[in-house]
């Protein structure tokens, strides 16, 4: 091999990350930051906004916690679930994160100038969707400071909390509809509430949200990427209510449930990128719609390439009906992820499929651990997990040989 052809690739892969925006006709960056009110704009704050001290008092969801706190869930956990909040749930620190150096450093490559904490984009997800809006006035401002607060989840309170404590089961659903309190009770609905922020959304103007759309331009800047799974956010986040389903099949129940709500939820907003950037208001088309490897692939070393088109995110499996699943029988949901299981074909994963694949299987292995009475997993899930997980910045997303072989004995049944 002459001695300037390692050179020359590597030049070459350059180049072609340079000139990929010309490749794709892309359009200009456009900064969603928070506008001066327009004229004859109201100023008035929002009075169904409540803040967490409407929810937290003694006698509403502000009582002892350590039941919840210590894994014990029962019929009055709701009395302290407001204390649960405040001392565990990692969403009470997300509008802090924009206030890191972090959050800093993103800044000055994505906005020189603007502060995160003060841009639409970054509030629309790192607190109440609600109190991102540009005529925010002073309460809500310091309401935003609460993080993803009660509200941000349940729906903006001062329509309902002064009914809600008195509603019956047969009343709930007209009661929720008419009010806006999210149904949360719901897994189909609590899938699609969390995707708002997790995957992303259109403006919702019905409640007043901006836009939430955490994209290409974000991660360039150094913003992580929203590598979301609904069943394995919901195992990391410490429960402040009491499961309606305790069965183990529910833990393949959020997967399915979720993965429709996460197809869903992206495909609302590929329409919604692609009406905003030929409006001139977003990057169209959108490189956060593909997978990385489209582009972030080494030339040398055998890297399949995907063709003359950049691949689109694989979202597996498709086809999903959110509502039917939500509703299914745990047995049909286990049944339909063992037919997921069966499909992965391990020797074609690249490391962000494999992820999904992952998080199929370790739902698979909590149902079974449920099962069979089992306090911990499979030792070679904690290994595949560490395989699979990149270090920051790095772009590598070939499967190791290591990886794809534990992957392999875990796809069996």
């Amino acid at each position: 091999m002459p001695k300037w052809l390692p050179a020359a690739v590597a030049a070459g892969a350059m180049l072609i990350a340079i000139g990929a925006a010309g490749l794709f006709g892309r359009a200009p960056r456009a900064v969603v930051t928070i506008p001066a009110p327009a004229a004859g704009e109201s100023t008035a704050a929002n009075p169904n906004t409540i803040g967490v001290s409407g929810c937290a008092s003694a006698g509403c969801h502000g009582g002892s916690a350590i039941d919840s706190l210590t894994g014990k869930l029962g019929d009055r956990t709701w009395a302290g679930s407001a204390s649960h909040w405040l001392a565990v749930d990692p969403h009470t620190k997300a509008y802090a994160a924009l206030e890191s150096p972090l959050a800093t450093a993103i800044m000055e490559r994505y906005a020189p100038g603007i502060a995160a904490a003060e841009d639409a984009r970054c509030l629309a997800c790192h607190t109440n969707p609600s109190v991102a809006k540009s005529n925010a006035e002073p309460r809500e401002r310091q309401l935003r400071s609460e993080g993803v607060s009660c509200e941000a989840c349940h729906g903006d309170a001062g329509k309902w909390m002064p009914k809600h404590t008195t509603w019956t089961a047969a009343d709930r659903a007209a009661g929720y509809d008419a009010t806006g309190m999210m149904k949360l009770f719901d897994i189909g609905e609590r899938a699609v509430m969390c995707a708002g922020c997790h995957v992303g959304a259109r403006a919702d103007d019905t409640r007043g949200y901006p836009v939430r759309d955490m994209n290409h331009d974000m991660i360039a800047a150094g913003h992580p990427r929203l590598n979301f799974d609904f069943a394995e956010y919901l195992r990391w986040l410490r429960p402040h209510w009491q499961e309606a389903d305790a069965s183990p099949e529910f833990e393949v129940k959020a997967w399915l449930v979720g993965r429709a709500a996460h197809t869903e939820a992206a495909a609302k907003l590929t329409a919604d990128r692609e009406s905003r950037g030929k409006a001139g208001s977003a990057p169209w088309p959108e490189f956060a719609e593909f997978s990385c490897v489209s582009c972030h692939h080494k030339l040398a070393d055998g890297f399949a390439s995907a063709g003359a088109k950049p691949a689109p995110q694989v979202l597996w499996p498709r086809d999903l009906d959110r509502v039917k699943l939500a509703a299914a029988p745990g047995s049909e949901c286990a049944a339909a992820v063992e037919a997921a299981i069966t499909k992965a074909n391990v020797e074609t994963l690249d490391r962000d499929a494999a992820n999904q694949v992952y998080h199929v299987l370790a739902a698979r292995e909590r149902m079974r651990m449920k099962r069979e009475g089992r306090p911990n997993p499979d030792l070679r899930f904690e290994s595949l997990a560490k395989l699979l997980t990149l270090p920051r910045g790095n772009l590598d997303f070939r499967l190791s040989p290591q990886a794809r072989n534990e992957m392999g004995a875990l796809l069996k049944p």
